[in-house]
C-alpha cells in the first residue's frame, strides 16, 4: 500500500496497483430501531470487512449486518439463533 497526496482529498490510501482503497457499506440490523443503520468502511478487502462485520453483530442489539460494496450486497453476517 502507498501513501499519496491528492490535492481534493488529502492524504489517500492506494493499493500497491494504484487504485483508491474500496469503501463497503454496512447495513446494521438494530433490534432498538425501525430501520438498519449505516455504517462506511474502507478496507483492503472483502476478508477485512468480513472481519469488520462480525465484529459488529458480537453487540448486544446488532442482529445482522448487510455488507455491500457499490450496488452489489457481498453477504450478511448475522447473529447464532438462540
Amino acid at each position: 500500500m502507498v501513501k499519496t497526496r491528492s490535492p481534493l482529498r488529502g492524504n489517500v490510501k492506494l493499493y500497491t496497483h494504484g487504485g483508491p482503497m474500496p469503501d463497503f457499506q454496512f447495513l446494521i440490523v438494530d433490534d432498538r430501531y425501525s430501520v438498519p443503520s449505516l455504517c462506511l468502511v474502507q478496507a483492503e478487502d472483502a476478508r477485512a470487512a468480513r472481519i469488520r462485520a462480525r465484529r459488529l453483530v458480537a453487540e448486544p442489539h446488532h442482529l445482522a449486518v448487510e455488507v455491500w460494496r457499490a450496488d452489489r450486497r457481498l453477504f450478511t453476517v448475522a447473529r447464532p439463533a438462540t
